[in-house]
Order: structure tokens, then C-alpha cells, then sequence
């Protein structure tokens, strides 16, 4: 069982060594500059990208979201609603948030020992907890984006 992606790993390396040898070896490694030179401006682009579009295009809606969450909750308890609201993400996405950084039961901590109120309290949240974690997914979706049509377009050129 241990041996399995060990075999797998083995026969994706031979099917590239006999697809390579078909295409022959300058075209082969063209396609490999395209590939890499796809992936790398992919993360440069989405890296400096990701934030603009976060602020141009999803934060004014999500900031409504937030002030609709928290609307119910007395001013004093936006601390509590607010780590009730972070607590209350599905376990399912826990792997996916530590992957991009986020620790959940450390922002829900840094949430509810706020003592802002209001308008910062939300600002506070908007900036420390959903800017970092919105702009990451944007990050990795344009990440694939970017390097899935870079890489099309390079080897259309490279043919």
C-alpha cells in the first residue's frame, strides 16, 4: 500500500520520458521554459493583483454582510458574535485555512478580546480576519487562472 504513489510517481515520469522522446528533446524543453514561465508571472500577477481586486470588487458587499451579521448583536456583544460567526466556519475548510495561513481559534481569540466598538470593530474585523483570508482564495484562483491561459498561450507559441 506504502508503494503506491511511489509506482504512480514512477509511471507519470516514464509516460513524460516516452512523450518527450516523441516530441524531441528542444521542444520538450521550450515547453518546459513555457511552463515555467507561466506558473512564476501567475505568481507575480496574482500576488499583486489579488488585493485590488478584493478592494475594488467584493469588499464594500462583504462589509454589508459583516454589519448584517453583527446588526442583531448589541454593540457590547460584536466581540462574541463575531467569534460565534468565525467559530461557526465549517470544519471542512480548517485544512484549507491553515494551507493559506489563517489559524481560525487564533483570530476567533484576537476577535473576542477586541474592545472596539461599532465602526472600528468592524474595520478591525474587515482588515485582520476577511481581507487577509479573501485576498488568499483570489490569490489561488487567479493563480490558476493566470497560469492555465499563460501556459496555453506559450506552447500555441512555442509550436
Amino acid at each position: 500500500m506504502q508503494y503506491i504513489i511511489d509506482i504512480a510517481l514512477v509511471a507519470v515520469f516514464a509516460l513524460i520520458v516516452v512523450a518527450s522522446t516523441k516530441k524531441g528533446f528542444f521542444l520538450t524543453l521550450f515547453e518546459l521554459g513555457a511552463y515555467l514561465v507561466s506558473v512564476i508571472s501567475a505568481k507575480l500577477i496574482s500576488a499583486s493583483t489579488a488585493p485590488t481586486i478584493f478592494d475594488s470588487l467584493f469588499r464594500d458587499t462583504i462589509k454589508e454582510r459583516v454589519v448584517q451579521s453583527l446588526g442583531s448583536a448589541a454593540q457590547s456583544d460584536y466581540s462574541a458574535k463575531a467569534a460565534e460567526i468565525i467559530n461557526s466556519i465549517p470544519k471542512q475548510f480548517d485544512g484549507l485555512m491553515q494551507i493559506i495561513g489563517i489559524d481560525k481559534e487564533q483570530i476567533a481569540r484576537q476577535v473576542s478580546s477586541t474592545n472596539l466598538s461599532g465602526e472600528k470593530f468592524i474595520e478591525n474585523i474587515m482588515t485582520n480576519v476577511i481581507s487577509p483570508a479573501a485576498t488568499a482564495v483570489l490569490r489561488v484562483l487567479i493563480f490558476i487562472v493566470i497560469s492555465f491561459v499563460l501556459s496555453v498561450v506559450l506552447r500555441i507559441v512555442v509550436k
